[in-house]
């Protein structure tokens, strides 16, 4: 698990204790100014991103916990079937 600077304090001792990870905290480059591209900070804010690109996930209309779950692997799962199709023989 990766997490970023803003992540190192109550949510690393959380990790340790519940789900029994520790998390990898990635830093600035010692002396960096600026913006840089942090390595591996966007695979998980772009999960996110992908679901709420789907108009009926952008907001949370589903009353029932099970209808909200299936409304998330709907499309997870036909963007896996499409990508398994681009990559078949």
């Amino acid at each position: 698990m990766f997490a970023d600077a803003d992540f190192a304090g109550m949510p690393v001792h959380w990790n340790q204790r519940l789900l029994r990870t520790v998390p990898h905290i990635v830093r600035k480059a010692p002396g960096q100014i600026g913006f840089a591209v942090i390595e591996r900070r966007w695979v998980v804010e772009r999960s996110p991103a992908w679901l709420t690109s789907q108009r009926r996930l952008a907001r949370d209309y589903e009353r029932r916990p099970a209808t909200a779950e299936a409304m998330i692997r709907w499309p997870r799962s036909a963007a896996w079937s499409a990508a398994s199709r681009e990559e078949a023989p």
